[in-house]
């Protein structure tokens, strides 16, 4: 008997759920909180963009990198190699890579590049397929490589252009040849193995070796009124973020100044968290109040079938579940319907204006556990709200039933 009760309550409860959900102050209220969600999410992406960003350049090695000039001495040189936490020192000259052709890779509107760069250390990447440089003219490369270059023009009118499905998996490379052009000479090289796509790294970033470099690389850094100058200084990697101001130090306390290779205002990007702090704040506190508002209305405006419900055998406590069933269903749908429109703007987003960060290999993270938190907050909300405003309504529902509202 009871439990035949308890499926006819069952059947009552989405009866009437049925019936309340399909009111159009209830799809109104999805819309909008389902929209005021959707600023709230972008908020906390933009937020999280921001410290892994940060965390990723500060942990790159061009982020672990200082300049200093030329060593005054042998004496100094050999002070210098014998600091702690240096893991690379080598002449600026191999700070920067080389963009060589590759016409092999010629597509529509895509010119065929690469940039080289010397693999000053061994770990400096983690081979995933294939074998590590071994030979001259060896060469290794990301396994999602893009050989074309992001910008097309020149430095005064450019265009970034990035062809998604110019993306190459290198893993299917391995064991061929590429021939590149370097002033007018051809030079063939072998794609040896590939690793994992590094942080920050252009999509079309391969490493060669030091030696085969140096073919591609003069020691000229500039040439001026007829007169042309070496590298002369040194750029020095430190194995940890944390220890570059311990090795600024230090090299000032031998007499030289240094200078990091990859500098970033922290003013402007505390301000690039800040700003969607700030804003999703005030846009959370509207929203809780919109939430609040909405549910006191429609609970008020229910105290007559309430009352009706109590008289035909209704507990409290069966109401209360009526009403939190309905705030809750009402709510999941709202998150369902903004979590569809957060990733549509996601992805148009990423696909449309975020070319630059893609060819780097960064991309915009998703930050699943945060929005979930932010979910789980509003459902213990509203549940919250919905059984205190119910608790209050119902004692005055029986009133309302007698008033015939």
């Amino acid at each position: 008997m009871e439990s035949w009760l308890w499926r006819m309550k069952a059947t009552d409860y989405l009866f009437i759920l049925k019936n309340r959900f399909l009111k159009k102050d209830n799809v109104l209220f999805i819309l909008i909180i389902s929209f005021i969600f959707v600023a709230i999410f972008s908020c906390i992406t933009m937020i999280n963009f921001v410290s892994v960003f940060r965390s990723s350049m500060l942990s790159s090695d061009m982020g672990r990198t200082l300049i200093i000039d030329k060593p005054k001495s042998d004496d100094d040189l050999i002070k210098i190699k014998e600091l702690k936490n240096v893991e690379v020192i080598e002449s600026n000259k191999y700070l920067m890579g080389v963009e060589i052709y590759v016409p092999e890779f010629n597509k529509p509107k895509a010119e065929g590049m690469i940039e080289l760069l010397p693999l000053l250390k061994e770990n400096d990447v983690k081979i995933i397929k294939g074998s590590k440089i071994q030979n001259a003219g060896d060469i290794i490369c990301p396994k999602n490589l893009y050989p074309h270059s992001l910008y097309t023009g020149n430095i005064y009118n450019y265009e970034t252009n990035y062809f998604g499905s110019y993306l190459l998996k290198a893993n299917n490379l391995i064991g061929s040849s590429i021939t590149v052009e370097n002033e007018n000479e051809k030079i063939a090289l072998k794609i040896v193995g590939t690793f994992e796509n590094k942080i920050l790294n252009g999509a079309a970033a391969c490493y060669i070796s030091k030696t085969d470099f140096n073919k591609f690389k003069e020691d000229i850094e500039y040439c001026s009124n007829d007169e042309c100058y070496e590298y002369t200084s040194l750029m020095l990697r430190v194995d940890d973020y944390n220890n570059l101001v311990v090795l600024e130090k230090e090299l000032k306390d031998l007499g030289y100044n240094s200078i990091r290779n990859y500098t970033f205002d922290e003013e402007i990007l505390s301000s690039l968290s800040y700003i969607p702090l700030f804003v999703g704040s005030i846009v959370m506190i509207i929203s809780m109040l919109i939430i609040y508002s909405f549910f006191k209305k429609k609970i008020r405006n229910n105290q007559y079938q309430y009352g009706v419900l109590k008289s035909v055998g209704y507990t409290n406590f069966n109401i209360k579940i009526i009403a939190i069933l309905e705030g809750g269903f009402i709510t999941t749908i709202s998150i369902l319907w903004s979590v569809v429109l957060y990733f549509i703007s996601y992805h148009i987003v990423a696909n449309n204006y975020l070319q630059e960060l893609s060819y780097n290999n960064f991309t915009v993270p998703v930050p699943y556990a945060y929005i979930a938190l932010f979910v789980f907050v509003v459902f213990i909300y509203i549940f919250l709200i919905i059984n205190y405003l119910s608790s209050k309504s119902l004692n005055a529902c029986i009133q309302k039933l007698f008033e015939g509202e």
